[in-house]
């Protein structure tokens, strides 16, 4: 996964979202395959579970991921 960069003056969350959204593109995530989890990402990408949960927000209402809660207060992201 590329680096953030932090001095850029785009948002941490657009630029993870933009990060995901490569990967589904190229086919790097499939139709149902579930990305990683938030906690996942947080560490991934060094960066607060707000910001990682902002970045799936987008793909969602993109149309790109689906939330699915899969343990109590667990969620997953599925690419749809």
């Amino acid at each position: 996964m590329p680096k953030l960069n932090r001095k850029f003056g785009v948002p941490l969350h657009h630029q993870i979202s933009a990060v995901l959204k490569d990967g589904i593109a190229t086919g790097r995530y499939q139709a149902g395959e579930r990305l990683p989890t938030e906690d996942g990402l947080c560490t991934l990408f060094s960066v607060s579970r707000i910001t990682v949960r902002r970045a799936m927000q987008s793909l969602e209402e993109q149309g790109l991921i689906e939330r699915r809660q899969a343990k109590l207060e667990r969620f997953e992201h599925v690419v749809i």
